[in-house]
């Protein structure tokens, strides 16, 4: 099944063709179809089917000498897994037109003329017809199967081939060459094989995320709070009450409820579909008691049991403690859901890298206990680390982690320690611990994680940092020998400008991502109130307070978020004559990095370059009285400053090599100068 917008317009094409040619109308009508938004998408729902493994040639017979007859020394294994789906649920594409759409009869005719989809072998047909909005948002809603979005964020789930302008074009230009693909070459009796062009397509985000209801618990118009520590009892009473509800509603799909809901004979191929509960402790605040007062219920895209029946089955459900029931306690749909942006859902949270566990997550297998020793306990905490990670793999997550802490106790000072959520025989007192993980890329939530987490145990929330700088490590591709700092500063500026434009969608960037002001001149008041770019070893993106050795202002947490979802993802830095650098993110070491760490004595490893020439000194005084005002403007102790050398700037003036030696250790970086924001007067620890 295809379901990218991309093949529905090929198949267009094809059924709409007569030979190689397309009548004036059609091809005017499909070039008008180019120009529209991304359709949203419904699908049936799917699940992968049993694969199996075929074994065919490698298309290397050159490898054998070229002899047809050893064509089996070269097999290769190819995995096969279906996709099975409801034939009988349509697949729509749902596109958003303009009034004046003449286009539309010819549209629709070509519609009617489509035999085939993507690269089945199964006869396709299709129907086409124009509605107005209110009806194309009714029918979309009544579909049983997922809805697929294009995605405002750019980070969407699947990243799909939507028509452009040119497309059509394109696939008339492919089907030519297709006929002159081989070709005789220069030498007697040799083909050679030209690839058809690809076709034009552009690559859109789209967005199937899970749908999810957020229920309250509640005794009247108060909330009922429920226990931090019995979270796991909570979620299977309330699991096996829905799911019994819905076998007496449903006596035909009882098999299913119990597969899916309750877990029972579910096996790995289910694991997508399963709904899921999840309590939600009340956090965000120093004093919160994290008492549960909300659970969320999150059903997957191609979940067989509709998010409408799973609400119904668990609406007005009463809450035992203590085996008795709480008067009046029940529960019923949440009023607000401003408790979601804690757990990193809904449209005011924002991607985190930092996330810390709420309830203890279960690793596999129970953690051995630390010993006493030193070396004991080093093997025990990487064991543990090695079982958090095994559990994120486990659960798909694809984001890289760069660093984990594992212990019993609770993050915050009102949490519960990891043995209070004992929960036999599935979370045992030895497997429970308390888990921090940073990701080298933020991500969203919800983040439930370990053996526990189809009982709600293994809640994660993100945790809001300012990092000082963000840290790119470069894989490959420097050219041997470059030493053009500038230009790779430069490049490394211009490149994270352009993803922030992407980022946000506008072409008007902040001062704090450019440096200049509205009207275009740069910033010159000398607050450093843009980032600075550090070419050197890891390149590294430094934000106006770490540049300053302050504490974060609050107007600079929107930017820095923003550029912390701008970042993730930059692999390549195209840096002209100093290569094309492959970059990954990398965490920001400080003890064994010369330039972030803590030290006294300091020595600039790039000139550096005065903001004022005081003409009345002599040159090494007047460099001096720079750097001392400079550490006096952000606040900072004045240091014994040594010039150890004098020498003529790029664009006159002068540029000179520096020893700093401070009364109290400073941590780094530390860049100085004017030009401290493109990494000149950056000064390295030294003994």
């Amino acid at each position: 099944m295809a379901a990218c917008p991309g093949a529905a317009v090929q198949a267009l094409v094809a059924g709409a063709a007569r030979g190689a040619a397309l009548t004036d109308v059609d091809a005017a009508a499909l070039r008008w179809l180019e120009g529209l938004a991304p359709p949203t998408i419904a699908t049936p729902l799917a699940r992968r089917g049993a694969g199996s493994i075929t074994y065919v040639p490698n298309s290397d017979l050159d490898a054998v000498g070229g002899h047809p007859v050893r064509i089996g020394e070269i097999r290769a294994g190819k995995t096969i897994r279906p996709m099975l789906f409801d034939a009988e649920i349509p697949l729509v594409y749902a596109w958003s037109i303009p009034d004046d759409a003449a286009h539309l009869p010819a549209l629709i005719a070509m519609a009617d003329r489509l035999y085939q989809l993507g690269r089945g072998v199964d006869m396709a047909w299709a129907t086409a017809e124009a509605v107005d909005p209110a009806t194309a948002d009714a029918r979309l809603a009544a579909h049983p199967g997922p809805k697929h979005r294009p995605s405002d964020s750019g980070r969407g789930g699947a990243r799909l081939a939507c028509p452009q302008p040119g497309s059509l074009d394109g696939l008339i230009l492919r089907h030519q060459a297709q006929a002159t693909r081989f070709r005789p070459g220069e030498r007697k009796g040799t083909i050679l094989f030209a690839e058809p062009p690809k076709p034009r397509f552009r690559m859109v985000p789209y967005d199937c995320p899970p749908a999810r209801l957020l229920f309250d618990f509640r005794a009247g118009r108060a909330f009922a709070p429920w226990p931090l520590r019995r979270a796991a009892a909570l979620v299977e009473m309330l699991r096996d009450e829905a799911a019994r509800r819905l076998r007496k509603a449903k006596p035909d799909r009882a098999a299913t409820v119990e597969r899916l809901l309750v877990g029972r004979g579910a096996t790995p191929a289910d694991l997508a579909l399963r709904p899921r509960l999840i309590p939600l402790p009340s956090i965000g605040f120093v004093h919160a008691d994290r008492a549960i007062r909300r659970v969320l219920l999150e059903v997957p895209p191609h979940c067989p049991l509709s998010p409408l029946e799973l609400r119904g089955a668990l609406l007005a459900i009463p809450l035992h403690v203590a085996g008795e029931i709480q008067s009046d306690a029940r529960l019923v749909p949440a009023a607000e859901e401003t408790m979601l942006r804690h757990y990193g859902l809904g449209e005011e949270s924002q991607p985190a890298r930092l996330w810390r566990s709420v309830m203890p997550m279960a690793l596999p297998g129970g953690p051995p206990r630390s010993g006493r020793t030193g070396s004991a306990r080093l093997a025990g905490e990487a064991s543990q680390a090695c079982a958090v990670r095994q559990v994120l793999r486990h659960a798909g997550v694809t984001e890289a982690v760069t660093a984990i802490r594992v212990q019993h106790e609770p993050f915050a000072g009102r949490g519960e320690r990891a043995e209070a959520f004992v929960h036999e025989p599935r979370c045992p007192a030895a497997a429970l611990r308390h888990v921090e993980q940073r990701f080298a890329e933020p991500r969203r939530g919800p983040l439930v994680l370990g053996n526990g987490r189809w009982l709600g145990l293994g809640l994660f929330a993100p945790v809001a940092v300012h990092p000082r700088m963000f840290a790119l490590g470069v894989m490959g591709g420097l050219a041997a020998g470059s030493g053009a700092a500038p230009d790779l500063a430069s490049a490394l500026r211009r490149a994270v400008m352009a993803r922030v434009r992407d980022c946000t969608g506008s072409d008007r960037l902040d001062a704090f991502f450019t440096g200049h002001a509205p009207d275009g001149a740069p910033l010159r008041d000398g607050n450093h109130r843009h980032l600075a770019f550090d070419p050197h070893r890891r390149r590294l993106v430094i934000a106006p307070h770490g540049l300053e050795g302050r504490p974060v202002a609050r107007w600079e947490r929107e930017p820095l978020a923003t550029l912390d979802a701008a970042l993730a993802g930059l692999v390549e830095l195209r840096a002209g004559s100093a290569g094309l650098l492959r970059l990954r993110g990398a965490d920001v070491g400080q003890d064994d990095d010369p330039l972030l760490t803590t030290a006294t004595s300091w020595q600039s490893i790039t000139p550096y370059t005065p903001t004022r020439y005081a003409k009345a000194l002599p040159p090494v005084e007047a460099i001096a009285e720079d750097v001392r005002r400079e550490c006096r403007r952000r606040r900072w102790p004045e240091p014994i400053c040594e010039v150890l050398d004098i020498r003529a700037g790029p664009r006159g003036g002068l540029t000179a090599t520096l020893h700093l030696r401070f009364a109290i250790a400073r941590p780094g970086p530390i860049l100085l100068g004017r030009t401290a924001h493109a990494g000149g007067g950056l000064f390295q620890a030294c003994p």
